[in-house]
C-alpha cells in the first residue's frame, strides 16, 4: 500500500488538499496558477488510460518506473507532453 501523499508533499504554507480521489490513484493540488502543479501517486499497475489535457504537462517519475505510451522511463525521468497530446501509462 502506497504511503499518504501528505507525507511526500510539502507545500509552501503547510497544506495538502486533495483534488481527486480514484481507487488505486491519489492526486495532491500543490499549485494553482502557472504553472499549475499536481502530485500524483498511484499503485503499481495502474492503468491511465489514453487522454490528453489542454495544457503542456511535465511528468517525473520519482519511485519505481513508468511504461508511458510504450517505452519503459525509470527514476529521474522527465517526460513531457504538448498540450492536446494524446498519452497512456502504466506504473510499476
Amino acid at each position: 500500500m502506497a504511503a499518504p501523499a501528505s507525507d511526500a508533499v510539502s507545500v509552501g504554507d503547510g497544506r495538502r488538499d486533495p483534488v481527486l480521489r480514484i481507487e488505486g490513484l491519489q492526486v495532491m493540488h500543490v499549485h494553482e496558477g502557472a504553472p499549475y502543479i499536481t502530485f500524483i501517486e498511484s499503485g503499481a499497475n495502474h492503468y491511465a488510460q489514453t487522454h490528453s489535457h489542454s495544457e503542456d504537462e511535465v511528468m517525473v517519475v520519482v519511485k519505481g518506473r513508468m511504461l508511458f505510451n510504450g517505452r519503459w522511463c525509470e527514476v529521474g525521468s522527465l517526460i513531457f507532453v504538448p498540450a492536446n497530446e494524446e498519452y497512456w501509462g502504466i506504473p510499476q
